[in-house]
């Protein structure tokens, strides 16, 4: 008897798994094929605002538009978002994953958040979808300022240091702020801590409300400019739930 009330739970929770994943509404932004120049998104067109030039770009099934932009200068970078497949973790100051791949699948989200260029993303149908998270990770430059002093003027961490990213959601007229959270890529309890080398899932749905979403870094160690620390992180695996 024992036996056969196990078999018909282990029945009943299988079946039970299928229907949850038959009733799963959610959908993840595809970034997998999509163009990319010497490993990484590049545009070198757009309207000039300010230093930079500035554009935007989708992923593959056009749920959510991404600002980029590009400086006005020799040699210059991009900032806001942009896509890649790099997994080069030996460039001292390499804006890819730490980990040197993707979460979900080859290609990944860089940002760059800077006072000029504000990293954000729209929800290209807010009357459909609502945001539910997505996958971050550490840059490898992030990471290199935080555990060595190469990189000046950042400075290695050392107890009490932290490197969290901030989300802030915004209303249609992107200015109004329906809420923000926060995750910490680095929080040191003691000097021989370190930052995470992982991806982790940051919980969005907090901004369910929000049409636009924003991502801003913040460090224990800043100067007279702002933050020392790079602010180049990563995402993937960014998730819609449907309404």
């Amino acid at each position: 008897m024992k036996k056969l009330n196990y078999l018909f739970l282990l029945i009943f929770l299988t079946a039970f798994a299928a229907c949850s994943n038959d009733d799963d509404n959610s959908v993840k932004a595809n970034l997998e094929s999509m163009p990319v120049t010497n490993g990484y998104y590049t545009n070198t067109g757009g309207t000039l605002k300010g230093y930079y030039y500035y554009s935007t770009f989708q992923d593959n099934d056009k749920l959510l538009t991404f600002d980029y932009y590009l400086g006005n200068w020799t040699g210059a970078t991009f900032a806001g978002f942009t896509y890649t497949n790099s997994t080069d973790t030996k460039t001292g100051n390499s804006s890819a994953a730490v980990s040197g791949k993707g979460k979900i699948g080859a290609m990944y989200l860089v940002a760059y958040p800077s006072s000029y260029t504000p990293t954000r993303f729209k929800i290209n149908d807010p009357s459909k979808y609502t945001i539910d998270g997505c996958w971050i990770s550490n840059s490898v430059y992030a990471y290199n300022c935080m555990t060595t002093n190469n990189y000046a003027p950042a400075s290695k961490f050392k107890s009490g240091s932290y490197y969290k990213v901030t989300a802030t959601g915004y209303t249609a007229d992107g200015t109004t702020s329906v809420g923000t959270t926060s995750i910490y890529l680095a929080k040191y309890a003691s000097d021989s801590d370190t930052p995470s080398k992982d991806w982790q899932w940051f919980n969005l749905g907090v901004l369910a409300n929000a049409v636009y979403v924003q991502f801003d870094v913040d460090s224990s160690d800043k100067g007279d400019h702002g933050v020392n620390t790079s602010t180049y992180f990563c995402l993937d695996g960014i998730t819609l739930n449907q309404k």
